[in-house]
């Protein structure tokens, strides 16, 4: 898989998972002017124009109730970067599609993001959904090595 948006794509895994395959690229730190107007990167349009093809095809719901969005990154590089910008693409892509009826607090009670390993030249990031209750603030972590294998797995199938 290589860093540019060739093949990105978003598949449900189910459970009110998805799985975004390929780099994910910021929207608001890249942007360029075309005729006159300010637009985010040719890279982040192409991507964000692969992503929506691939959400529409899943059929999504207009999620409108408190919830905890969890989001856990394998990067395929060692190169810095600010996971917020990765963060905010996601969520960006997930209104326009129609997702989630707005990106805000009223809706996304509770945000975890993850970067959890690097596998080299190997692209994912997991979104997960739950609706959002005061208990599942003390969840415990148990579950993320179960979903850190589990991804592993789905990854090994897709690219072997």
């Amino acid at each position: 898989m290589t860093k540019l948006t060739d093949g990105a794509c978003a598949i449900d895994i189910g459970d009110n998972e998805i799985l975004f395959i390929g780099a994910i690229p910021a929207k608001k730190n890249s942007k360029e002017i075309v005729r006159w107007r300010l637009l985010p990167s040719k890279r982040y349009r192409e991507w964000h124009s692969l992503i929506t093809s691939s959400l529409w095809e899943m059929h999504p719901i207009d999620i409108d109730w408190p919830l905890h969005m969890e989001i856990d990154f394998i990067v395929g590089d060692r190169h810095r970067r600010d996971l917020d910008n990765a963060v905010s693409s996601i969520q960006d892509t997930l209104v326009d599609v129609g997702y989630l009826t707005d990106d805000n607090c009223s809706i996304l009670k509770k945000l975890t993001v993850t970067n959890l390993w690097y596998i080299r030249n190997l692209y994912l990031t997991r979104v997960k959904f739950t609706p959002y209750t005061i208990s599942s603030y003390n969840s415990t972590e148990d579950h993320k090595d179960k979903t850190i294998d589990e991804l592993v797995h789905i990854a090994h199938h897709l690219f072997n």
